[in-house]
């Protein structure tokens, strides 16, 4: 395929506008977004061992299954001196 059909057959889009697509996609997220245990609230700081957690727990099982075991977990190792005490 010569340059010439290469242009023709992609189609053309609108220049990316990176605060247009940014405000599209929190107002998506808004709509759509789960409420999940490690994530922070508006307006607060994520946990960084939350969410290092639910990335480890995520790898191995599914978002149900996480969802249903996360905050327990939490309970009992709080941090991660706690989990690194954990027999």
């Amino acid at each position: 395929m010569d340059s010439q059909t290469t242009a023709m057959a992609t189609p053309r889009t609108a220049p990316l506008n990176p605060t247009s697509i940014r405000r599209r996609l929190f107002r998506w997220y808004g709509k759509t977004g789960r409420d999940l245990p490690w994530r922070a609230g508006q307006g607060e700081k994520p946990d960084p061992y939350r969410v290092w957690l639910s990335e480890i727990m995520l790898q191995q099982t599914t978002l149900v299954t996480v969802k249903t075991y996360f905050e327990d977990f939490v309970a009992r190792w709080p941090t991660v001196a706690d989990l690194s005490g954990a027999d």
